[in-house]
């Protein structure tokens, strides 16, 4: 696995654990939806961005923005609600971006983002028609997405006009606290995309070089004009909203975590081709860099009242 790939999952991994240390004092002023377990996926598409591509994320926004942004302070400030934060404080948790990198939003309501990047793949395809080039859209959103219509909708007009769009979704196989198997027929969801002429491409957190390398294959082809629906299995660690476990309301068993955990980088280095002695390391480097973020986002001015309504038309 690639070392920059690396550093990135630990230091969002280091951010996120942050937020649980600190969240308590009410210092982040809006629900949050943490990664821990779920980095690895963002990190690899976002390594993939081009400029002038696009990305499209979901309310679960922490890892995708952080694997993004050049500026990091400016995430941890608008989680703080600071006037320096990436949109001025007003965004929060569930609605984080990094404009500078192509990603100019995420909504909390489950599979918004989807049609509104289906419409930016189709001025994609038209720009690339003006200068031949090779601009894309990456739309990343959970399994619960796919039970909304618009999803349906999406994907049917994707793939008549050929757009230049990735469908790239976390397979945690929960909506909320409902199983798969509790909301939709037991057909895979692989099939369903393909009979509409989708191509489609399923990988699992437990090979993370194989999902390395599908990511790279999936956005070449999108960058040749075909859409792509990618999944990738994963395991949410965390309770859906908040800071803690959620073992004590009986719908899923620790044990299955525990089982994920033997696929993870702290946990098995050797699986990502490398030792724990560099993961121990490049930890102590990442907890002083987040420590140093954290503490500059207490000391700055919180984003004036007035603001709240800047940018609403």
């Amino acid at each position: 696995m690639d070392k920059k790939v690396v550093e990135k999952v630990l230091f969002i991994r280091r951010f996120e654990e942050k937020i649980i240390e600190i969240y308590h004092t009410d210092v982040i002023k809006s629900p949050v939806h943490l990664s821990i377990g779920q980095e690895l996926f963002s990190v690899l598409l976002a390594e993939k961005i081009n400029k002038g591509d696009k990305i499209v994320g979901n309310y679960r926004s922490h890892a995708l923005s952080l694997a993004l942004t050049k500026n990091p302070q400016s995430i941890s400030d608008e989680l703080f609600a600071k006037d320096s934060g990436e949109f001025g404080g007003r965004g929060g948790s569930m609605h984080l971006g990094c404009t500078e990198m192509g990603m100019p939003w995420t909504s909390a309501i489950v599979a918004s983002g989807i049609p509104v990047a289906v419409g930016i793949a189709e001025a994609q395809k038209r720009l690339n028609k003006i200068d031949n080039g090779n601009r894309i859209v990456i739309c990343q959103f959970g399994d619960g997405a796919m039970e909304e219509g618009v999803f349906t909708e999406s994907i049917n007009y994707a793939a008549l006009k050929q757009l230049p769009i990735l469908f790239a979704c976390e397979d945690n196989e929960l909506a909320i606290h409902s199983f798969q198997d509790a909301r939709t027929p037991n057909t895979s969801y692989e099939k369903r995309v393909e009979s509409y002429g989708l191509t489609t491409s399923s990988y699992t957190y437990k090979e993370p070089n194989q999902l390395a390398i599908g990511i790279k294959e999936a956005i070449n082809a999108v960058r040749n004009g075909l859409p792509h629906f990618l999944i990738v299995k994963c395991y949410r660690w965390m309770e859906h909203v908040g800071v803690g476990y959620d073992w004590n309301l009986g719908y899923r068993d620790k044990k299955d975590l525990d089982d994920w955990k033997m696929f993870d980088l702290e946990t098995n280095p050797n699986l990502w081709g490398l030792d724990k002695d560099y993961i121990n390391s490049l930890n102590i480097t990442i907890k002083e860099k987040v420590n140093r973020i954290f503490a500059e986002s207490h000391r700055k001015e919180n984003a004036p009242s007035f603001s709240l309504l800047n940018n609403i038309y």
